[in-house]
C-alpha cells in the first residue's frame, strides 16, 4: 500500500524521492486510513462494509530517532549488538569469542586479517579479486566468483557452480551453512564447503537492490529455517530501506535491523513473545460475550 503526492519535498540526503514503507495488501477495497502518530501505527479498513480494520506497524518511521541523513553502511557482532563496520569493499565475520576476521581486495590480492590485540594478516587469491564472504574462524575465504580459498594454504577450489557474480554471502556461525546472493537477485543456501546447493530461497529477478545477510546463532526482511529452507520465508515489513546490516541475539529471540535513517529496529521471533504483542494489541483476547457473537458453534476458550 503506497500513497504519494505531487508536492512531497525532496529527501533532505538529496537521495531519490521513493515510499518509506510499502505493505501488500489482500483486496483493492482500502478506505478509512488513519495515521496514528502516538502509537506509531497506521490503521485502515480492508473490504466492504462489513470490512476488516487491519493496523501496520510504521517500525519508527515517525520516530525523532529519524535521522535526516542517511547512513551507508552498520554491522552487528555476534550478539546481535551493534559493531563498527568493515570499510568497504571489506566484509566481516565475527567468531562465537568476539574474534573479528575481515578480508579486503586490494592490488596483490586479498588482504585477511584477524582484528585485536594480536593483529595477523595473510594475503591470499590473485590481483584485485574480490572477496564475497569469510568464514568465522577466518580459514576461509569466498570470492565474487564463488571460489573458495584457504587462507592458510592459499588453495583454490570453485564452488557456488551455477550462481552469478556474488556481491555478497555470509557463513553460519557453527560453519554449517553458506548462504549467497548473487547479481540477479537469486538467493541460495548451500553447505559450508559450496558443494551442494540445499536450497533456493529467492529466485533470480527478485527486487532485492543490495542484500543484507545473516544466519541466527540456532540456526523487505525474510527470515527462513535453515531446518526447513524449502518453506516460503517470513517477510518482516520494514521501512527505510535498504536494509544496511541483521543480526540475532543469542538464542535467536530477537533480530536487530539497520537501515539508512534509524538507529535500531527489533522484530520478535519467538513465539511467545509474539503472543503476547498479539494479544497486547487485542486488548486481552475475546471476551465470552465476543466469543459468543463471532464463533457461536466453537467452545469458549481463553486466546490469551
Amino acid at each position: 500500500m503506497t500513497r504519494t503526492t505531487a508536492a512531497a519535498p525532496a529527501p533532505a540526503d538529496g537521495g531519490p524521492r521513493r515510499p518509506l514503507i510499502t505493505f501488500p495488501v489482500e483486496t483493492p477495497a482500502v478506505t478509512d486510513i488513519r495515521l496514528d502518530p502516538r502509537e506509531g501505527v497506521l490503521r485502515y479498513r480492508e473490504g466492504s462494509l462489513a470490512g476488516v480494520v487491519r493496523t501496520l506497524s510504521l517500525h519508527g518511521l515517525i520516530s525523532p530517532a529519524w535521522r535526516r541523513k542517511a547512513r551507508t553502511d552498520a554491522a552487528f557482532d555476534a550478539d546481535g549488538k551493534p559493531a563498527e563496520p568493515a570499510v568497504r569493499p571489506a566484509v566481516r565475520a565475527v567468531a562465537a569469542d568476539g574474534t573479528v576476521h575481515t578480508a579486503v581486495s586490494t592490488r596483490d590480492g586479498i588482504l585477511v586479517t584477524r582484528q585485536g590485540a594480536h593483529p595477523v594478516s595473510h594475503v591470499v587469491g590473485r590481483r584485485s579479486e574480490g572477496p564475497a564472504a569469510i568464514d568465522p574462524a577466518g580459514r576461509t575465504v569466498v570470492t565474487a566468483e564463488g571460489v573458495l580459498i584457504d587462507v592458510a594454504t592459499g588453495r583454490r577450489r570453485q564452488g557456488l557452480q551455477g550462481e552469478d557474480l556474488l556481491p555478497t554471502a555470509v557463513f553460519s556461525p557453527d560453519g554449517r551453512y553458506l548462504a549467497a546472493a548473487d547479481t540477479q537477485g537469486r538467493l541460495t543456501l548451500w553447505d559450508a564447503g559450496a558443494q551442494h546447493r540445499i536450497a533456493v530461497l529467492a529466485v533470480a529477478d527478485s527486487t532485492v537492490e543490495r542484500p543484507a545477510l545473516a544466519f541466527s546463532a540456532d540456526g523487505s526482511v525474510r527470515v527462513w529455517e535453515t531446518a526447513s529452507p524449502r518453506l516460503a520465508g517470513a517477510t518482516l515489513p520494514n521501512g527505510d530501506g535498504p536494509v544496511l546490516a541483521i543480526g540475532f541475539t543469542p538464542g535467536a529471540g530477537e533480530l536487530h535491523i539497520a537501515t539508512a535513517h534509524l538507529p535500531l529496529s527489533f522484530a520478535q521471533l519467538t513465539p511467545d513473545r509474539a503472543a503476547a504483542d498479539v494479544c497486547a494489541r487485542a486488548g486481552g483476547g475475546a471476551t465470552r460475550a465476543e466469543w459468543r457473537r463471532y464463533l457461536p458453534d466453537v467452545p469458549y476458550r481463553r486466546t490469551c
